[in-house]
């Protein structure tokens, strides 16, 4: 029964570990997005002027 209970502690643990390391990672390519999509434009605005 104690063995069950600390493999529950454990999962619980290793997916909040998980879910922390997704958002980090959502945001990282989010922030890579945006800065691309933000020297596109910059680009265009130049080619445009």
């Amino acid at each position: 029964m104690k063995d069950m209970a600390a493999a529950g502690a454990r999962e619980k643990e290793l997916r909040s570990l998980y879910r922390i390391v997704s958002e980090a990672d959502i945001a990282a390519h989010t922030d890579a997005v945006i800065g691309d999509l933000l020297r596109i434009e910059d680009d265009k605005n130049m080619l445009d002027s």
